[in-house]
């Protein structure tokens, strides 16, 4: 473990390379009869560590590359890919995907988006940060992390620490001339500790994601979080069944407000597998809430200047005032409702609800009585009904002040009731992910113990 693993590696040879593999491709594919085409391409390096009782565990390096390609002949889709550059293997790729293509039906509604619809470059949203650091810097900083979980005499064992760090780059081109480049960096730090509970055990973990490695919180603060909400697991206490008050903490409000997004994406709408299905001008949420993306935000994790399909991404509300003002869309999805694309292929960046006012205790207190939620279990929604079941832990709240741990019990609900009765939305959202998800108070949610 000597080696120093350097992320000044620079992305744009490996772009280069990727670039002219496209061009090759893209001529090949019309050589060999396709009349559109399309390409996607990858490449990353890294590394990533795991100390486990402040023991090393896990070194793993990261150098991947992935190709994909797709293809139309009279409108029929065949699709291959390869992680070989090598013109020989690029061709085979262009072969088989050309070949997939005569034994699929053909699909009216596919194809590549119109040339004017295509965005003409990939802007810069601060995505891409460099990093030089050696496996024994990295195994010191989850070592650090791990050390501050465990300094308690009721935290007894560890799941590990985790630090990693990641570079990359994605080319996309087709037969409409667009040709694009995108880097990004991911750097990430985690720990899992467990405590004493009597005669059984309790487990629970902090983390932090970011772009640039010097915007993550300190190895010791990770810990600090990763021991405290260890051990306010501690000593948990049964509920009666019944319908509460409920506030769902960030850890697992993203889910809630996922499904949410879910409903209205387009392609569940033409499947008819959506429990919002034809919701256009409905109300789902309280007058004065509206759930919408900000997908150039800087630095954010889900920024994107470009949809999976080549689109230029932009601000936009899909509930307004409470009321569903656009489906989520791709290009697909949108020629199979006869409407415009959202710039959504590849789902929501940034997916945000307004309305945040305060911490989550002010949330607490305006409850009064009921359950803090901080983790869900398992995966009950039925997509068409809206029906939701599923495992959940947290705290019990009395007069706006946690009394104790609660486990072992079930959330029950339909979406499709439960939204439109949200009742506040903090100001804590968690910004790692895709959805900025904060803590959402419901007047009355159904416990079973």
């Amino acid at each position: 473990m000597t080696e120093s693993v350097s992320f000044v590696w620079d992305p744009k040879r490996e772009g280069a390379q990727l670039s002219d593999a496209a061009e090759l491709m893209l001529s090949l594919a019309v050589k060999h009869g396709a009349h559109h085409a399309q390409m996607g391409a990858n490449a990353s390096k890294g590394l990533s560590v795991t100390v486990r009782n402040r023991a090393p565990e896990t070194l793993e390096f990261e150098n991947d590359r992935s190709i994909g390609l797709s293809v139309w002949v009279d409108g029929r889709k065949g699709s291959a890919s390869t992680s070989d550059l090598s013109a020989a293997a690029l061709e085979a790729c262009v072969k088989a995907a050309c070949s997939i293509a005569q034994y699929t039906e053909a699909d009216p509604y596919g194809g590549l988006p119109e040339p004017e619809q295509l965005a003409q470059q990939a802007d810069d949203l601060g995505q891409d940060f460099t990093l030089d650091i050696s496996p024994e810097q990295a195994f010191d900083i989850a070592r650090t992390c791990e050390a501050r979980a465990l300094d308690h005499a009721d935290i007894v064992n560890s799941e590990g620490s985790d630090y990693s760090a990641r570079r990359g780059v994605r080319v996309s081109a087709n037969s409409h001339g667009q040709r694009l480049i995108q880097m990004s960096s991911q750097y990430s730090l985690s720990a899992v500790v467990l405590a004493r509970d009597g005669d059984g055990l309790q487990r629970d973990y902090a983390y932090d994601y970011r772009r640039n490695a010097d915007d993550l919180d300190s190895p010791e603060s990770i810990g600090a979080m990763a021991q405290a909400r260890t051990l306010a697991r501690c000593a948990a206490r049964p509920i009666k069944t019944g319908s509460v008050a409920v506030v769902f903490d960030p850890r697992v409000s993203g889910s809630l407000i996922g499904a949410l997004s879910s409903a209205l994406n387009g392609n569940a709408q033409w499947r008819q597998s959506s429990w919002l299905l034809g919701a256009l001008g409905q109300s789902i949420l309280p007058a004065g809430f509206d759930l919408f993306e900000r997908p150039h935000l800087r630095g954010a994790m889900a920024s994107s200047s470009v949809d999976g399909d080549g689109l230029v991404t932009r601000d936009q509300t899909f509930i307004e005032d409470g009321q569903v003002a656009s489906y989520v869309l791709d290009v697909y999805a949108g020629r199979r409702l006869d409407l415009p694309s959202t710039g959504n292929a590849g789902g929501t960046r940034n997916l945000q609800l307004s309305g945040g006012q305060g911490s989550q205790a002010d949330l607490l207190k305006q409850m009064g009585t009921g359950l803090l939620i901080t983790e869900m279990m398992g995966h009950g929604l039925n997509a068409v009904t809206g029906d939701y079941s599923r495992g959940a832990s947290g705290f019990w709240v009395d007069n706006g002040v946690i009394q104790h741990a609660v486990e072992g019990i079930t959330v029950a609900c339909n979406l499709k009731t439960l939204w439109p009765t949200l009742a506040a939305v903090a100001d804590d959202a968690d910004c790692r992910g895709s959805t900025h998800a904060p803590s959402l108070l419901f007047p009355a949610v159904t416990v079973a113990s």
